[in-house]
């Protein structure tokens, strides 16, 4: 089998260590399968994601339209097409959508699989072969109090995603996507549901790097991780008002936001928002966004991670920290709620539009011993149950029964 993994955003986070764990494994669950990722490979090269593809043998190919995508038009994008040109990359002289729609089906031609690991933003694309795509979530449904997405953007995702379904496999992570993609899309009837693993793909490292002299502020006081992005819906006001409570007295524990624009997140903590000029009793740390290998070191070093989100297709950073013995505080929405009722992990839970309750759900954790030893040892066992072999294995008899 020949398959295509067509990632036109590759973004840096949880999409892209998806994409990766799910390739890696399915290369190794069936070596015989051939897998390549077109992608803007240019845009991740430093990540080291290319490399850890191409040792695990699987090809990594530039989607060339994505070296175009965010240039502005006129004299600067035929100097790049030119450019691209003498290399050996030539383009359709059409917009820059046609022509990553146009890459993309003429790349399809070689393959039995056309698999997306995102979806989104772009035209449901013609190709040669059957089409299997994992849909995430569906949060542009909801609106969370301020705009997430632009109208633009919104038109598109509502627009793109009814024709993507119209003649393409859908996979979804937990029991409450595939409800959610059913109710949107109610003419969708074979939904394939497939719970993850960890995202981390430092996991299996044994020798965790601790060199990391950035963070030796962390050293004095436990902290808790809160990998966010800075939308409505992962709920970092209330996130912010519970670390009052926490803190009111005296410092218990800090907090770290991790991911895109989260720098600005620093200051002490106050019930009705951060106070960004009290620095001095700072308990709250926005770090930006780090790398895989810095976000291993610092989840390794967590007494707890955190996820107050309203809407989630799963919780990330808990799937990442259970198997590593990491204690995990999450809202009780319904993904979330699936790793504990169906996946038997243990959680600290609260009601996400209560900051009471998150805090007295991060007190617990940090006075309860028992309790929160009990937790991460159920968690421990729990994750040898969801191996990302067996993920790959369902992903491939989900390709498989394309061809039935």
């Amino acid at each position: 089998m020949k398959v295509a993994v067509f990632d036109h955003q590759l973004n840096p986070g949880g999409g892209m260590r998806f994409m990766t764990n799910l390739v890696i494994n399915l290369k190794k669950v069936k070596p015989q399968i051939e897998i390549v990722v077109f992608c803007n490979k240019h845009k991740i090269n430093g990540l080291g994601i290319v490399e850890l593809l191409e040792h695990n043998h699987v090809k990594v190919q530039q989607l060339n339209a994505t070296l175009l995508a965010n240039k502005p038009n006129g004299r600067l994008k035929r100097v790049i097409k030119f450019l691209l040109k003498k290399i050996g990359i030539s383009f359709a002289e059409i917009n820059e959508e046609g022509e990553l729609l146009q890459e993309i089906e003429e790349n399809s031609k070689q393959f039995d699989i056309a698999y997306f690991p995102w979806p989104y933003l772009i035209p449901n694309v013609k190709v040669h072969c059957p089409k299997v795509a994992t849909f995430h979530d569906f949060n542009f449904k909801y609106f969370w109090g301020a705009p997430i997405f632009s109208e633009q953007m919104l038109d598109s995702l509502n627009l793109n995603i009814n024709n993507w379904l119209s003649d393409t496999t859908p996979v979804v992570s937990t029991n409450f996507m595939k409800s959610e993609l059913q109710n949107f899309y109610p003419k969708v009837k074979n939904v394939h549901v497939v719970h993850l693993s960890s995202l981390n793909i430092f996991q299996d490292v044994k020798d965790v790097n601790n060199n990391f002299e950035k963070f030796n502020f962390l050293k004095n006081k436990p902290y808790i991780i809160c990998p966010v992005h800075m939308t409505v819906h992962k709920n970092i006001g209330n996130i912010i008002a519970a670390a009052s409570i926490v803190n009111n007295s005296s410092l218990k524990v800090r907090f770290l936001f991790t991911g895109s624009n989260s720098a600005i997140v620093n200051g002490k903590s106050n019930y009705l928002g951060l106070d960004i000029g009290n620095m001095q009793e700072q308990d709250v740390f926005g770090l930006g966004y780090i790398t895989d290998s810095e976000m291993n070191f610092l989840l390794r070093n967590a007494f707890a991670v955190l996820n107050a989100s309203l809407y989630e297709a799963g919780n990330g950073i808990g799937l990442d920290a259970w198997p590593i013995g990491i204690p995990v505080i999450q809202s009780n929405i319904p993904a979330f709620q699936e790793h504990i009722e169906l996946q038997s992990y243990k959680a600290f839970t609260f009601d996400p539009r209560d900051p009471n309750e998150l805090a007295n759900a991060i007190v617990e954790c940090l006075n309860n011993k028992d309790l929160r030893k009990e937790y991460v040892e159920a968690s421990l066992v729990a994750s040898q149950k969801f191996k990302w072999s067996d993920i790959a294995s369902q992903y491939l008899s989900i390709f498989e029964n394309q061809f039935k």
